[in-house]
């Protein structure tokens, strides 16, 4: 009777889930809200797009990204009208202009670097664009009153640039760094899996391990990001190496148990038509989810403001000048006292691939939300495991969390440096029971 009703509901929810997607893609057009379909329809338009500046999820920050192509790196900028509290609301531009113009200066108030309280930017703003130039600045850079675009003035004669994409731009080989990346994470933290947890390593299921393996790995790989970076050492392309020795190194020293793993749950699979059923459903989701990572920017303001920058910063210094730059009082605004997690890891992105590109850096968030379903999924499999509160929580977080992966893609680097990874390494850990030994697909 209980399988019964358990084949009921799960019978009940997968074609919910079925006449919910296809109500999206037929009023696709009329929703203004997140959804599966509009996030597919985005997928599909952001590769028709072949100017950069058009890419950005904003007007405001393709018209910062134009400037970036255009200016010279030594340009100072100056942004009038920005000080006292009646001009608050432009601060998001502000952060714009010093995300995608980095390291260019850009100053509110003559005199004195930009320094933001709860009140705005404190000093004396130009009152013309002479006074401007006696200051030093090059570039004139004003807010529409409505904060909906900007404008520029270059003030003295400067080589501009021609506004032509980088050599990155739309480059495969950073989408396919940047999807692997995770991936090879993983497997090598799947050494640091078994070190630390030599118990667990025998009882949980493959997917658990692989789970909490890309938790730890994180961990390790932002630790090294960092350390080297502090050491005054570039380390470019040092986490890809490390990580593809290790990776493949497990891959191979463990080829049994992952192909044996993989062959029982695809023969479990076949025997269920709804597992089936619900495996096409999730393979369709996180196939948009992964396409969108290599195709969006960022949209998210506090990436712009915080998270993205440091990752800029540890990309491009190292050292002493890291640590200058760190304590510069005109970005104090990217809470440069947080954690550096998720900058470390962007860091060591653009590490892997040479350079900064924002448009592949959603693959770590997309990886995580996929191993953390998959390892919730083994839960309670063939009637060996049990959920518990721990379990459920995480259930519930993950539900509550998957719009946002699919809302145009908006899954920024700056939400999941501490939630997502608290659910990632606590939900596989600590709540399954196993009595079988070894390696087990779940």
């Amino acid at each position: 009777m209980h399988s019964r009703w358990g084949t009921l509901v799960s019978t009940s929810l997968v074609t919910f889930a079925g006449f919910v997607i296809v109500w999206q893609f037929l009023h696709c057009k009329a929703m203004d809200f997140s959804s599966l379909a509009v996030s597919c329809i985005r997928a599909e338009h952001l590769p028709k797009i072949s100017r950069i500046p058009d890419r950005e999820g904003c007007v405001n920050a393709g018209e910062c990204r134009f400037l970036d192509l255009v200016l010279p790196k030594d340009a100072r900028v100056f942004m009038p009208d920005m000080t006292g509290p009646t001009n608050y609301g432009k601060i998001g531009d502000y952060y714009f202009a010093t995300y995608y113009l980095f390291p260019r200066e850009i100053g509110v108030s003559v005199g004195q670097p930009a320094r933001l309280t709860k009140d705005g930017f404190l000093g004396k703003t130009a009152g013309s664009d002479q006074e401007i130039l006696s200051n030093g600045f090059d570039v004139r850079i004003d807010v529409a009153p409505d904060c909906s675009h900007v404008g520029y003035k270059v003030l003295r004669d400067l080589p501009l640039r021609k506004p032509v994409n980088p050599d990155w731009f739309g480059s495969n080989s950073d989408t396919a760094i940047a999807f692997l990346l995770p991936l090879l994470t993983t497997l090598a933290g799947m050494w640091l899996f078994r070190f630390l947890f030599p118990a667990l390593s025998e009882r949980l299921p493959l997917l658990e391990q692989l789970a909490c393996a890309l938790g730890l790995g994180m961990m390790a790989v932002a630790a090294l990001a960092l350390g080297v970076k502090l050491c005054g050492f570039s380390g470019h392309g040092l986490i890809l190496v490390v990580t593809a020795l290790g990776g493949i190194v497990e891959a191979w020293h463990n080829r049994k148990p992952y192909l044996t793993g993989i062959s029982g749950g695809c023969q479990k699979l076949i025997r269920s038509p709804v597992a089936l059923a619900i495996l096409a459903a999730g393979l369709f989701v996180f196939l948009i989810l992964f396409r969108l990572a290599g195709l969006q920017g960022l949209v998210e303001f506090d990436a712009i403001a915080a998270w993205s920058l440091k990752a800029k910063i540890m990309h491009l210094y190292n050292g002493t000048e890291l640590v200058q730059w760190f304590s510069n009082p005109r970005l104090a605004h990217a809470h440069l006292d947080y954690p550096t997690l998720v900058p470390s890891l962007h860091s060591a992105t653009y590490d892997s691939i040479g350079h900064v590109d924002e448009f592949v850096t959603k693959f770590w968030p997309a990886w995580m939300l996929l191993f953390l379903l998959l390892a919730l999924a083994s839960l309670n499999r063939g009637g060996k495991g049990r959920f518990t509160p721990r379990t459920l929580r995480s259930w519930a977080y993950c539900c509550y969390r998957l719009p946002k992966f699919t809302s145009s893609g908006k899954a920024a680097p700056c939400r999941w440096s501490s939630s997502r990874l608290w659910a990632l390494c606590n939900a596989p850990s600590g709540c399954w029971e196993k009595t079988a030994p070894g390696l087990s697909w779940g």
